[in-house]
């Protein structure tokens, strides 16, 4: 597991970490406030946090998903029959990942630039 994939398997527990807490905690905590309109405000305004953060963490989860596959992979092979792949990352385009080719689907990490 590369170090991008470990911070989006992060960043997607986080974010529905966060969701579930903030539901579980929350929901007693206003049902313990005795005037019913403060209950009904604080209630709202709670839930309009739990929404609007909900939203930022799925549009910058899309963000991370879109920029982790925006990669190029490039074969290329030798005249005796070795072949690797050359893969650009879209996070930094001068870095570069080379694999080289272990049977016909399978290619092992080598290096990274």
């Amino acid at each position: 597991m590369t170090n991008w994939q470990l911070i989006l398997c992060a960043s997607i527990l986080s974010g529905l970490t966060v969701a579930v807490g903030l539901v579980l905690l929350v929901s007693p905590l206003i049902l313990r406030i005795p005037h019913r309109w403060m209950r009904r405000l604080s209630g709202g305004l709670a839930g309009l946090t739990i929404v609007a953060s909900a939203v930022e963490w799925v549009f910058s989860l899309l963000h991370f998903f879109l920029m982790a596959n925006i990669n190029s992979y490039t074969k290329v092979s030798a005249e005796d029959g070795q072949s690797v792949v050359v893969s650009s990352g879209g996070f930094d385009p001068e870095s570069y990942q080379v694999y080289t080719q272990r049977s016909a689907y399978i290619y092992e990490y080598q290096i990274r630039a």
